[in-house]
């Protein structure tokens, strides 16, 4: 799902494990920084986990399938408007099946 180089940890989206976890999204540590190399969100993955007590981390990584070709880029994170910042305008369908705009309801509360 995503790659957090600072918290060497990779978010995902895994199947259950039978016996141990069930299906879930989760960040997990990795043992060696590298692995975050290899892979890009959208890659299948298969990894063997380490367990030690409560903490577990990924000890071994394989790319299983290749999101996108080699040299595609990588989109870019979500935007989270901040507050003040003047929220771009966009066309819904209301309940009657007409388009409405954003920008009908500038200046009004919604």
């Amino acid at each position: 799902m995503s790659i957090d180089k600072l918290g060497h940890e990779l978010i995902i989206d895994h199947d259950s494990i039978p016996g141990f976890m069930e299906a879930m999204t989760m960040p997990y540590p990795v043992s060696d920084n590298s692995m975050m190399e290899q892979v890009v969100p959208g890659d299948e993955i298969r990894a063997d986990l380490k367990v030690e007590g409560e903490r577990i981390s990924i000890d071994k990584i394989e790319v299983i399938k290749k999101a996108m070709p080699a040299g595609t880029l990588v989109p870019k994170p979500m935007h989270v408007p901040q507050t003040g910042e003047q929220v771009p305008n966009f066309a819904l369908i209301n309940q009657s099946g007409q388009p409405i705009r954003f920008s009908e309801y500038r200046g009004k509360t919604l």
